[in-house]
């Protein structure tokens, strides 16, 4: 995405300021230079054992490579999504798209958190179809009692609330 500021009015107590995004194509968009070597992606796991957590992982030999498996989902889902490198990760509950993270850098060690609130509940087929990935990618999700809070070995907790 691009960002312009648009300058407006100022008085003395007031500053008038209007931000538009302009979502930029992916192609398009200026990546940084590949780093030689890629940050390893940490442990990840839930905060506490009474949460259910499945995990998805790259392909180490092809990071593009869709990967799948089943979840027996209840209700919401919490995503965590741990990377390497830019790209688009799509995620898929039985065919359907219900969450994409992409990213524009080498710098993405840490966590970003979403949620899927609705969609299927049962026995689900979960799938990440990586687009424009050049290196490794983890998403852990959760489920059940205190779902939306992780842990990434050696830097603390991370809540979503």
């Amino acid at each position: 995405m691009t960002l312009t500021y648009v300058s407006g009015a100022t008085t003395d107590d007031v500053v008038l300021v209007v931000a538009v995004w302009e979502r930029v194509p992916f192609d398009r968009y200026p990546l940084p230079p590949r780093p030689d070597h890629l940050a390893p992606l940490k442990p990840l796991a839930p905060c506490e054992p009474a949460t259910q957590a499945i995990y998805l992982s790259s392909d180490p030999g092809d990071p593009s490579r869709p990967v799948s498996t089943t979840l027996r989902r209840s209700g919401a889902v919490y995503l965590w999504w741990q990377r390497q490198a830019p790209g688009i990760l799509h995620l898929s509950f039985d065919g359907r798209e219900v969450a994409t993270d992409t990213a524009w850098s080498y710098n993405n060690a840490g966590l970003v958190m979403d949620s899927v609130k609705d969609g299927p509940t049962g026995l689900v087929t979960v799938a990440v179809t990586p687009e424009k990935v050049t290196g490794g990618w983890r998403l852990m999700l959760t489920q059940g009692p205190f779902a939306e809070c992780a842990r990434m070995d050696g830097t603390g907790y991370f809540n979503g609330i």
